[in-house]
């Protein structure tokens, strides 16, 4: 099932059709960068090799394989060697195949073995420039440190990219497409369980429920197909995985803040410089996010919180990685029952606030006059603000996000406005949109005084998800 991506398709068709072109498209493993190519090039003539971690004569060998029976060139292409010759003769076939494209899937794993080859289609990509031959080359990659440095002024082919495409998961609306018949809050719930990773959630079954599939895809003992997930991920990154992983626990666990996460991980011999480069990574990775307030300078302030950055990677280290070897024997039912259903909505409402700011980042156009310059939140001594932000137009925007069973009423509404009251962002704006998020709805008096009151927006699950 292939949901969504429809500007990251369009941003596709563009480049390709300004032949050559030399695309870089590189995200996080599992964020679906294979799928998108295979919809974006099915009326374009293409081919496509997907690297693995062999020997460079072993993927030299396959290389040959797919070109010969993709492009049908079984009668003369044997007797060529080397990647140069190799990307040559797809390039010549471009003279009569306008548009033709290679694709190179993985192409870091084929950098391991040749280091050599961003230098070769360097000399390749500056010839099909000279010659106007309409051959287009698309490298893509899951190691995102790997692929951005491709793009540095001391590579080879910096300055050669025609379009640089950094895939990110899928919006919740998006996402939550592959659970369309569950009702809005088991939608909120899965998409905080399983995040925007295609991958995840193509594995979701959504004829059973939002437990059974937890119990399926994260605690059968053996074979559940998410349980080691995330120790394959930082394995495909990063060496000495231990440190790293123990970071997002701690996160995932509710420290929040840097001196918490050390105090539970690091030793007093940790120096700042030895422990600074185990957040950066991950932050490079997309998988730590620091924020700090949207009121203050981040440059300025050492207020920083930290936020496990996908909410699959946060529910898998809260609530599976502790458990593992209870997952060993005790019966899936029996888990899920005893540690998590008593603790789901309480988890489910960190990712529901950020789901908040996406909506008014993402999709506050519906509902606003102007769209979003700016989302983030405020980190007050004695209190936070859920949503703060500024608007194209200079507005100013504010809201609460409440995962609970009670209705969100006038008292909510005031508790807002008196926060807003004691902070100095924006704090002269001409307008001030206050936005209420629900779990379980609004009541009377407030839905009445929203109708009345252009400022005012009550947000709920089936707006905030278009159903």
């Amino acid at each position: 099932m292939f949901i969504g991506r429809q500007r990251e398709l369009e941003a596709l068709h563009s480049a390709l059709s300004r032949a050559p072109a030399l695309v870089i498209l590189y995200g996080r493993r599992r964020v679906g960068k294979s799928a998108l190519l295979r919809n974006a090039l099915k009326e374009i003539p293409h081919v496509s090799f997907q690297a693995t971690r062999l020997t460079d004569a072993d993927n030299q060998a396959t290389f040959k394989e797919q070109i010969a029976r993709q492009l049908d060139m079984g009668l003369t292409f044997p007797g060529l060697s080397g990647w140069e010759h190799l990307i040559n003769a797809i390039r010549e076939r471009a003279k009569v195949t306008p548009g033709l494209t290679l694709v190179l899937d993985e192409f870091p794993y084929l950098c391991e073995s040749n280091p050599g080859l961003p230098s070769v289609l360097q000399k390749i990509r500056d010839e099909v420039i000279h010659e106007g031959i309409p051959f287009n080359l698309i490298l893509c990659g899951s190691r995102i440190a790997f692929m951005s440095e491709l793009l540095a002024e001391r590579n080879p082919l910096y300055g050669r990219q025609s379009a640089v495409m950094d895939l990110k998961p899928l919006p919740f609306r998006d996402a939550v497409q592959f659970f369309r018949d569950w009702g809005p809050q088991d939608r909120v719930r899965g998409y905080a369980v399983f995040g925007g990773m295609p991958y995840y959630l193509s594995l979701i079954d959504a004829r059973e429920t939002l437990a059974h599939n937890i119990e399926h895809l994260f605690l059968t003992s053996e074979a559940a197909p998410l349980r080691e997930e995330p120790q394959h991920l930082l394995e495909a990154e990063l060496q000495n995985v231990g440190r790293y992983a123990s970071i997002l626990h701690a996160v995932a666990a509710g420290a929040n803040k840097r001196g918490e996460i050390i105090n539970r991980i690091f030793g007093p011999s940790d120096t700042s410089d030895s422990i600074s480069p185990y957040f950066e990574r991950l932050i490079a990775l997309r998988l730590l996010t620091a924020e700090s307030s949207i009121d203050v300078d981040p440059s300025r302030t050492r207020n920083v919180r930290y936020r496990v950055a996908d909410p699959f990677l946060a529910f898998h280290y809260r609530f599976v990685t502790p458990n593992l070897t209870a997952l060993e024997t005790a019966p899936p039912k029996e888990l899920y029952d005893a540690l998590i259903a008593p603790y789901l909505d309480e988890y489910t409402s960190g990712p529901f606030e950020e789901m908040a700011r996406e909506y008014v980042r993402r999709y506050g156009r519906e509902v606003l006059p102007s769209a979003a310059r700016e989302v983030g939140k405020i980190f007050a001594p004695d209190f936070d603000v859920d949503v703060a932000g500024v608007l194209l137009d200079g507005s100013a925007v504010f809201g609460e996000a409440k995962w609970s069973v009670k209705h969100v009423g006038l008292n909510q509404l005031s508790e807002l406005q008196s926060r807003i009251a004691r902070v100095n962002y924006l704090k002269d704006a001409a307008r001030k949109y206050l936005f209420l998020f629900s779990r379980s709805g609004f009541s009377p008096q407030l839905i009445q005084l929203a109708e009345s009151d252009p400022l005012v927006r009550p947000i709920s699950l089936k707006q905030m998800l278009a159903i």
